[in-house]
């Protein structure tokens, strides 16, 4: 997918808000176009793209090619388009109510999901997701803050949480 208006017309962000959230997250990640492991166990390669998960929906050929060899930057900006194109469709059939949140509350949640590496990890998170639903932004976060994700991604959360809390970008 790339970032055309057909693909975006499924997605909660026009193609200026994707771009944002697109460079924050390689802000996030970094680049590593040798597989790596993550602090978690996870094997990641371009910008934190996990290959255990494949949310991007690679063959299996291309994800065995890529864990023995490696990616270039316009792969890896691509698997990382792709999987939030994705993800950002799968968490509004997943969780209809989140459509109704502001857009940074929004991007703050596919930031989570993607430095989590699935929509499926995140909606583990079900008491969060309860009080996201019921507008509780107070409760969503301190549930984010004594997570696992938040002691291995500790910038990520401590954003994220902000982010979720106040509806705004500082």
């Amino acid at each position: 997918m790339t970032l055309g208006s057909h693909a975006l017309g499924i997605t909660f962000f026009t193609v200026n808000e994707m771009k944002t959230l697109i460079e924050k997250i390689k802000l996030d990640q970094g680049l590593a176009c040798i597989p790596k492991m993550k602090n978690n166990g996870i094997l990641i390669v371009g910008y934190g793209y996990n290959l255990v998960e494949n949310p991007a929906e690679m063959n299996k050929k291309e994800v065995d090619r890529i864990r023995r060899s490696h990616i270039g930057v316009d792969r890896a900006e691509e698997i990382l388009t792709d999987s939030l194109i994705k993800y950002s469709v799968d968490l509004g059939c997943e969780l209809p109510f989140i459509k109704k949140l502001n857009n940074v509350r929004k991007f703050a949640l596919l930031r989570m999901v993607y430095d989590l590496g699935s929509v499926e990890q995140f909606l583990q998170f079900d008491q969060m997701t309860a009080k996201l639903c019921s507008r509780d932004f107070q409760l969503a976060s301190d549930y984010i803050l004594i997570t696992g994700w938040a002691r291995q991604s500790p910038e990520i959360a401590k954003e994220v949480v902000q982010q979720i809390l106040t509806g705004t970008i500082e």
